[in-house]
């Protein structure tokens, strides 16, 4: 759904109530006795891919940046995350499968730099959806 916000300045447009903003798009503009002009060019967009993650947490239970979790927040267009964390040895010592906001609290480990891969599939409107390959270090402080 596509609808004119009421500016006096300058018309916008919001979506709202989509799960992907993928697609082509042309416009018309409506005037005030109803007679509606030809459609601009058609654009076609893909959804804005974006998925990072911090490299500090602290999950002391102050209630401010205890569970690591991605940039921003409420990660938008992605469809699954294959999250996993090691130490220094290499031992795997967190799995996600399943939850795109990983919400890992690191319990029951210490203090200290560990490293991480991440496989994030973000959902696109043609037959095959992208994904990207994450990898990288957290610092857990308490």
């Amino acid at each position: 759904l596509l609808t004119t916000t009421d500016t006096t300045d300058f018309p916008g447009y919001i979506h709202s109530n989509l799960s992907s903003v993928s697609g082509c798009y042309a416009v018309t503009a409506i005037d005030n006795v109803g007679n509606e002009s030809t459609k601009s060019n058609k654009v076609c967009l893909e959804n804005c891919f974006l998925f990072e993650l911090p490299n500090v947490f602290t999950p002391d239970n102050s209630g401010i940046n205890d569970l690591f979790r991605p940039i921003p927040p409420s990660p938008r267009f992605v469809e699954s995350v294959k999250f996993s964390v090691f130490n220094r040895w290499g031992l795997k010592v967190f799995e996600n499968n399943n939850d795109v906001y990983i919400n890992w609290d690191g319990s029951g480990l210490p203090d200290g730099v560990y490293f991480y891969t991440a496989k994030v599939k973000f959902t696109s409107p043609d037959e095959y959806s992208s994904t990207k390959d994450l990898k990288g270090w957290i610092q857990i402080l308490r």
